[in-house]
């Protein structure tokens, strides 16, 4: 994952911060294929990586029932990475067009 050394509000995000369990991992299932689904980062957040852990495409919007038709893509392999956030609560929203896929969050805050 890209991006793990960066400065976040003079904290940096280490190895040793994710194992010490600064970081928080997440789980999103998405079982159905070209459904839109949500995951909501609470106040305080201040960074996040997402990916998809399987073979699928991801399309990722910041807006209600606009994942399918307004989206950024993030293709198998890869992460999206966010820039340092100012820890007002975020939703994101998202879907793919393969069944049974799985969103794996890291966030700090």
């Amino acid at each position: 994952m890209p991006n793990l050394g960066s400065s976040l509000s003079g904290t940096r995000v280490t190895l040793a911060n994710l194992v010490s369990g600064a970081g928080l991992v997440k789980n999103v299932d998405m079982p159905s294929a070209n459904n839109e689904y949500s995951h909501t980062f609470a106040a305080g957040i201040k960074h996040f990586v997402i990916r998809n852990r399987d073979n699928g495409v991801i399309k990722l919007s910041f807006t209600a029932t606009e994942s399918g038709t307004t989206y950024f893509t993030i293709y198998p392999g890869e992460s999206f990475d966010s820039a340092p956030l100012d820890g007002t609560a975020v939703t994101i929203y998202f879907q793919s067009p393969k069944t049974s896929q799985t969103l794996e969050v890291i966030e700090w805050s």
